[in-house]
């Protein structure tokens, strides 16, 4: 029985322990590299810690799994958001009147519609350019720029 490691590779047999470290190192890496944003996208996105940390792992997983023959240092930011984006747009968020300790603008953010909370998140938390968030939301850069 073979199973699959985070970077999509066979863990038995398939690999030199050099390949198995090498290919360990750039799930580092490109983890490294996005779980900062990734989180905070998700955070702000869900509007709660936990749900925001399985995400992220979820998130990461999926969009490795997707760039892992690039570059993994030139993998554009829209990617990784529009597959957070992809990822939790049908997710719930914690309901606004539910979070503790939450603020007024957390709890504005999580009411709006999901691309309309997307946009805002990406532009204002992340500084995302609007080409960039229209790529990560798949809207055009007029629409993105219209929520």
């Amino acid at each position: 029985m073979q199973t699959h490691n985070l970077a999509g590779g066979k863990m038995f047999g398939a690999q030199s322990a050099d390949e198995s470290l090498e290919r360990c190192a750039g799930v580092e890496r490109f983890c490294h590299l996005w779980k900062r944003d990734v989180y905070a996208f998700c955070r702000a996105f869900l509007g709660d810690e936990r749900a925001a940390e399985d995400a992220t792992y979820e998130v990461l997983v999926a969009a490795y799994r997707r760039v892992c023959s690039s570059s993994l240092d030139k993998v554009p930011g829209a990617e990784i958001i529009a597959i957070a984006f992809q990822a939790n747009r049908h997710r719930e968020p914690l309901h606004p009147r539910a979070s503790r300790g939450g603020s007024s603008l957390d709890r504005a953010i999580l009411r709006l519609p999901v691309t309309e909370r997307a946009v805002l998140i990406a532009r204002n938390l992340l500084r995302m350019d609007l080409e960039s968030v229209a790529h990560a939301t798949g809207l055009s850069a007029t629409q993105a720029h219209k929520c």
